[in-house]
């Protein structure tokens, strides 16, 4: 199997639903209408498997959603290691 569904919480959460799934790499969605699934509330957009690259970063594919927002790259400190840290605005799309 390649996704996951884990419980929602957290300070941070990319849908207001009670559960989030995790997609991997590997994992491929695609429009497939079901009448037995009603999917009025899923707004997917996307994004056409040529785009998809790994490593590459300037395509952020962690959120499904829309950027609006964007504050400038901050050079932090995690567990005395440096690291980048990066604030996103997103809306649903």
């Amino acid at each position: 199997m390649n996704f996951k569904l884990s419980p929602n919480f957290g300070s941070y959460r990319a849908t207001r639903h009670s559960f989030k799934i995790f997609l991997t790499w590997s994992t491929i969605v695609i429009v497939k209408p079901c009448e037995e699934i009603p999917n009025h509330s899923l707004r997917f957009s996307f994004i056409p498997s040529g785009k998809l690259q790994r490593h590459d970063e300037n395509v952020f594919l962690d959120v499904i959603g829309e950027i609006v927002g964007m504050n400038d790259l901050k050079e932090i400190t995690i567990r005395n290691a440096p690291s980048k840290l990066l604030n996103v605005q997103t809306q649903e799309p």
